[in-house]
């Protein structure tokens, strides 16, 4: 059997991208989020678990996870 790569970065940026699956905060590789242009409301609450770079510029963002308003910024 073969093993999937590791996501270092996703990109989905001007795609009308509406909801990211919540599990895309399980991945132990993933570093860098581009999701901006899209129709993001909410980013899911996994991702703020992982040490990640996030770009959800552009997009109409109505509220955070309390997680993203307490996590400390390096």
């Amino acid at each position: 059997m073969h093993k999937a790569a590791a996501l270092h970065t996703f990109r989905a940026s001007g795609n009308k991208v509406r909801k990211l699956p919540p599990k895309i905060g399980d991945s132990k590789t993933l570093r860098f989020l581009y999701v901006q242009g899209n129709l993001l409301k909410t980013l899911p609450k996994t991702i703020y678990k992982i040490p990640v770079v996030v770009d959800a510029s552009e997009n109409v963002i109505k509220e955070l996870p309390k997680i993203a308003l307490t996590k400390k910024v390096v």
